[in-house]
């Protein structure tokens, strides 16, 4: 059996890790440090008021850049371990997709209850949310069962919600939205998959 390499999770995870300690460095010297939200509006992170001045590029650069190096790592971490099972069913152009979708949907949603001028979205929480959802989806449907499978999801499901109930006390709004635009979008690409998998199989 020849071993999958997810390229897409992998150049993901560099993209993010590069960027994010790219901005540090360019903040503070170091890759190491926390940058403030309101200086992360000038690096890529996204308001609703910048893309009233059609700057829809920040929809995509708000997932690539990070507040804490901590989080940052957590999420690349994350994305790397779930990004391979996933990727390996649905396809490296599905897997872009899915990660800039739910995460742009999911960045969205998280500043909308947040007061001006700190209603700035960035991080890779909300995609690698959508990520997990489609993880879900393919071990609920049987397409892949494994126990690797089941323990990447509570690597990234239980830290994520601990923080979440730590810092706010609920689960975040983004990463809510971000897990249901994932598992919409998972749910309608994975039955004919399996299907066709399934007919493989029987050949």
């Amino acid at each position: 059996m020849r071993f999958y390499v997810p390229v897409f999770t992998l150049l993901l995870c560099l993209l993010i890790f590069c960027i994010s300690s790219f901005v540090a460095f360019e903040v503070h010297g170091s890759i190491f440090s926390k940058v403030k939200m309101l200086v992360l509006k000038q690096y890529g992170g996204v308001t609703y008021q910048q893309l009233g001045q059609f700057e829809f590029w920040r929809l995509f650069t708000s997932q690539l850049v990070h507040s804490k190096p901590i989080h940052m790592l957590f999420n690349v971490v994350s994305l790397l371990f779930i990004g391979y099972f996933v990727e390996k069913q649905i396809g490296g152009k599905n897997f872009i997709t899915l990660f800039f979708v739910s995460g742009i949907i999911g960045t969205l949603a998280s500043v909308l209850p947040v007061p001006a001028p700190y209603d700035i979205g960035t991080g890779a929480s909300q995609a690698v949310f959508g990520i997990i959802a489609c993880g879900v989806v393919v071990m609920v449907k049987g397409v892949n069962h494994s126990i690797w499978l089941k323990c990447a999801l509570l690597f990234c499901i239980i830290p994520a919600m601990t923080l979440d109930f730590i810092y706010a006390g609920y689960p975040k709004v983004g990463h809510l939205v971000g897990f249901a635009t994932g598992l919409a979008m998972s749910l309608y690409w994975l039955p004919p998959f399996k299907l066709s998998n399934v007919q493989k199989i029987n050949r």
